[in-house]
């Protein structure tokens, strides 16, 4: 019998496979956009004020102040980069190149949707000179899942769907334009939500299908960058307000956020420069770079909300 053995040949595909990742920005696209050509730049911000009632004829005229303030956005640059050496091109059947660019791009996306979580949940410059910060995030702005018996936290409950559309409006805040930020364990508490009608459960089972992404007047949003508590948090069980109550949500509770699309800015310096240049001092190897220069900011409280949810 003929011996074929030394025909035998080692086949290597052409294409290659990008593991599992995000790819594209999820949170940032939904906020407002500015360029910004400096390191540090201010945003003047204007409060609400009240009518004067007049008081008798001819009599003087009352003036009031509106109360102004300023919230800064810092610029910080991010890179990656990788070399590939000319023998590296040589020894394979594709052309390396492009594929990096191509995974840098996504890490610039998953960098844009890192800047804004931070800034979402983060603390804020403030003050004519950026000198000083503000607190963190205000307790009152955040809400504890609830679903008015569990005193040990909770999934996405309707309850407190329902409780965060009463805040937005209790703060004037305006309809339209809110979206929800969570992961996709809460996907799944929202299939289990009992007090739904079996429309409503429809509406939900096409949510978390990725047939519609809205319900409730939320936009809904998986994202698996959200961060955790590090530690228990005290909340009211009945209502889910967080800070006092007889309710305590266990560490590791998913930190979802709410938040309307103005009430949120993102600024651009460099937006995703990407270069391939030979380097002499690394016998010419081809260096792949990429270069994001971003920031972001919390510009108005009322209309951002962090959620914890028990997972």
């Amino acid at each position: 019998m003929a011996d074929f053995s030394n025909a035998f040949v080692n086949q290597f595909n052409s294409n290659v496979i990008h593991l599992s990742q995000q790819k594209v920005a999820k949170l940032s696209p939904y906020c407002m956009k500015k360029t910004q050509k400096s390191e540090l730049e201010f945003f003047d911000r204007v409060d609400s004020g009240d009518m004067q009632p007049k008081i008798g004829r001819n009599s003087d005229v009352v003036y009031t102040d509106l109360d102004w303030s300023k919230r800064a956005v810092s610029l910080e640059p991010f890179t990656k980069a990788t070399l590939i050496d000319e023998e590296d091109k040589v020894q394979t059947l594709i052309n390396p190149e492009s594929e990096y660019v191509s995974a840098f791009v996504k890490a610039a996306a998953r960098q844009n949707d890192d800047t804004f979580i931070k800034a979402a949940l983060g603390d804020v410059i403030v003050g004519k000179q950026g000198a000083t910060s503000n607190l963190a995030f205000l307790t009152a702005q955040k809400m504890a899942s609830f679903d008015g018996t569990s005193i040990i936290g909770s999934g996405l409950t309707l309850k407190t769907l329902i409780a965060i559309q009463e805040k937005f409006g209790l703060d004037e805040v305006e309809e339209g334009d809110c979206h929800f930020a969570y992961s996709p364990k809460q996907k799944s508490n929202m299939l289990n939500i009992s007090e739904v009608t079996s429309a409503d459960y429809a509406a939900v089972k096409a949510l978390v299908n990725g047939e519609i992404d809205t319900f409730m007047g939320f936009k809904f949003i998986s994202t698996n960058r959200l961060p955790v508590t590090a530690a228990s948090v005290t909340y009211n069980h009945l209502n889910g307000s967080v800070g006092a109550g007889s309710g305590t949500f266990p560490a590791a509770a998913r930190r979802c956020i709410v938040w309307k699309k103005d009430g949120m800015l993102m600024t651009t310096g460099i937006s995703q420069m990407s270069k391939i240049t030979q380097i002499p001092e690394k016998h010419y190897a081809w260096q792949i770079y990429l270069k994001l220069m971003i920031g972001a900011v919390r510009l108005e409280d009322d209309k951002v909300i962090e959620v914890l949810v028990k997972e």
